[in-house]
C-alpha cells in the first residue's frame, strides 16, 4: 500500500517515498487552488484562474529546479522536486485567494483563515497519527493486516477531520447532520 511507500522503506523505491512525503505539504494548497479556480471560473474570471495556475506551476518548476542543484543524491532530488512543487501549489493558492478577494470582496473569504488553520492542524494530526500507526511496519505484511490498518487510519482521520470541521464551522456540520437524518428517514 501507499502508506508502506511513504512511511516504510519506500517500497524499495526511496525516491518515491521522498517525493510523496515532500509533495504532501502542497496537497492542502492544491485543494484550495482547485476550489478557487472553479470559483473564479463561475464568476467569469477564467483568465485570472488560468494566470494563477500558470504562475503556480512556474513557481513550482523554478523552485524545484533551484532545489535540485543542491541535492546530494537521487533521494534528495526527488525531495527537492516535491518541495518545489509544494511551494508552487501553496503560493498559487495564495494568489488565487487574493484574486477572489479582489473580484468578490473581503466577505467572500470570511472564515477562510480560521478554516485554513484548523484544516492545517487536522492534516498535521492525521499525518502524525498515520505515521505512528504505520511506522512499525517492516517488510511485507498480509493483505488483511494492510486493510485493517487502512480502516483504522481512515476512522482516525474521519474523527480528526470531523472534529476539526465541527470546530471551524459548526453550523455547516449541524446542517449536514440534519440533511443526513432526513435522508435516513429520521425526524430529529
Amino acid at each position: 500500500p501507499l502508506a508502506a511507500v511513504v512511511v516504510g522503506d519506500g517500497g524499495g523505491v526511496p525516491e518515491l517515498a521522498a517525493l510523496l512525503t515532500a509533495l504532501s505539504v502542497g496537497v492542502l494548497g492544491y485543494g484550495v487552488h482547485g476550489h478557487l479556480v472553479r470559483v473564479l471560473a463561475a464568476r467569469h474570471r477564467a483568465p485570472t484562474a488560468a494566470w494563477g495556475t500558470a504562475v503556480a506551476w512556474g513557481i513550482g518548476i523554478v523552485a524545484a529546479g533551484i532545489l535540485v542543484w543542491g541535492a546530494p543524491d537521487a533521494v534528495g532530488v526527488a525531495r527537492a522536486i516535491g518541495v518545489g512543487f509544494s511551494c508552487g501549489l501553496v503560493v498559487g493558492a495564495g494568489l488565487l485567494l487574493l484574486a477572489v478577494r479582489r473580484d468578490a470582496g473581503p466577505t467572500a473569504l470570511a472564515g477562510v483563515l480560521r478554516v485554513g488553520l484548523v484544516s492545517g492542524a487536522a492534516a498535521l494530526c492525521v499525518g502524525l497519527v498515520g505515521h505512528a500507526l504505520l511506522s512499525g511496519q517492516s517488510g511485507r505484511s498480509a493483505v488483511g493486516t494492510d486493510v485493517a490498518q487502512v480502516l483504522v487510519a481512515g476512522c482516525v482521520a474521519l474523527l480528526v477531520v470531523g472534529g476539526a470541521a465541527a470546530m471551524a464551522d459548526p453550523s455547516s456540520v449541524r446542517t449536514l447532520l440534519r440533511v443526513r437524518s432526513r435522508a435516513n428517514g429520521s425526524t430529529s
